[in-house]
């Protein structure tokens, strides 16, 4: 594990087993909240509208004949007129 090896490197003493899964944990949601940022920095509004469209057309395909919430479209425009 790389964690450990720089705690070697820098002459340090490892955290616990369980400290080294959350911090490697909370390392890895960083990363991924950084990666859908960036993504998302780049989408066009074109591009937006359609995921949009897209994933509303899935909930209505998810809900069935019995009916959904429907409000997930409805998020996701709030959310990318939000950031627009």
């Amino acid at each position: 594990m790389e964690l450990l090896v720089r705690c070697r490197e820098e002459s340090i003493e490892p955290p616990t087993s369980g400290r080294c899964d959350r911090i490697v944990g909370a390392a890895l949601h960083a990363a991924e909240e950084s990666l859908t940022a960036l993504v998302s920095s780049r989408l066009t509004v074109e591009s937006i509208e359609r995921i949009v469209a897209l994933v509303a057309g899935a909930d209505q395909d998810d809900a069935g004949p019995a009916g959904g919430t429907g409000d997930t479209g409805d998020r996701a425009a709030r959310a990318a007129h939000a950031r627009a």
